[in-house]
């Protein structure tokens, strides 16, 4: 996983390399309602409840500065985000000496997979 921080963020700081990483993030949630089961007009033996997702990313987290690679990575999460509208936008839409700006203002983030723990022999 790749994202960003920004270096105003003093969180950045605390990170070595390779340092131990647990991303949680939430997906869609949503109310489930007990009239939504057929079970309701069968025994009426129902109740609400609430449906979400969560993922859990483990990992090493790195901290990176170079600019290519701080452009790389903000160009996917906006195309990601972009991709469906209309008219996307891209950083390349902006001027060079603008993004350039924008880039110094923040702090790469790579949270690498840790193979598991090797299994005693």
């Amino acid at each position: 996983m790749i994202a960003h921080l920004a270096r105003a963020n003093p969180q950045w700081r605390t990170v070595g390399p390779d340092t131990p990483a647990l991303f949680v993030c939430q997906g869609h949630q949503a109310y489930i309602s007990p009239s939504w089961h057929a079970a309701k007009a069968e025994h009426g033996r129902v109740v609400p409840t609430w449906n979400y997702t969560a993922v859990e990313l483990r990992g090493t987290i790195n901290i990176f500065h170079d600019p290519d690679r701080l452009l790389e990575a903000v160009s996917l999460l906006t195309h990601q985000h972009e991709n469906d509208r209309d008219k996307p936008w891209a950083p390349t839409d902006a001027p060079p000496d603008y993004i350039s700006g924008q880039l110094r203002g923040i702090v790469g983030i790579d949270i690498g997979s840790t193979p598991p723990p090797a299994k005693p022999s």
